[in-house]
């Protein structure tokens, strides 16, 4: 079972993704990290991506008796507009350390932003494992797709996010 530490303040949740982000060999062209979605312009030395994310830590997912389950909960989305285009899109985030790596996991913003309630986003440990030991993986569980990578494979996640979610 992945052991997670408690919630994370949102500064430090910051500052944790712009170290992944730098770590991956990307470089920080601009950002907005004020508010609710974080936007951040990235530079991966051949193109430029605009990220909008939503941020939060990862966490037990509320069940006693399955700890190997872990989410994130996102509320309404306000006055975001979610859409992917061929270099932008909107990521739903939610950051944790596996033993001695940092791992971003992604939820499809399409899934969990329209609705009036909160919503949980779930991931497994299997999937987490699967992720520590190839640095990226996609991942389909609870009817969901997830995307889950180290920092190493962070522009493997962008791209294959992109492609997934892209609308002209």
């Amino acid at each position: 079972m992945i052991e997670i530490s408690g919630k994370l303040n949102r500064n430090t949740l910051i500052k944790q993704l712009e170290s992944f982000i730098l770590e991956s060999d990307f470089a920080i062209k601009e950002y907005k990290n004020e508010t609710d979605p974080i936007e951040y312009v990235v530079y991966d030395g051949v193109r430029k991506f605009y990220l909008n994310i939503i941020l939060k830590t990862l966490s037990y997912g509320g069940w006693k008796d399955h700890p190997e389950i872990k989410r994130i909960q996102i509320g309404s989305i306000k006055d975001s507009i979610v859409y992917t285009t061929i270099n932008k899109t909107f990521m739903l985030c939610g950051l944790v350390k596996c033993g001695d790596k940092q791992l971003l996991v992604v939820w499809n913003a399409y899934r969990f932003t329209n609705h009036k309630t909160n919503r949980s986003c779930y991931v497994t440990d299997e999937a987490l494992e699967d992720a520590m030991r190839k640095g990226y993986v996609r991942y389909n569980d609870f009817d969901c797709e997830k995307w889950i990578c180290d920092a190493s494979h962070l522009g493997v996640l962008i791209r294959d996010y992109i492609s997934f979610n892209y609308m002209e």
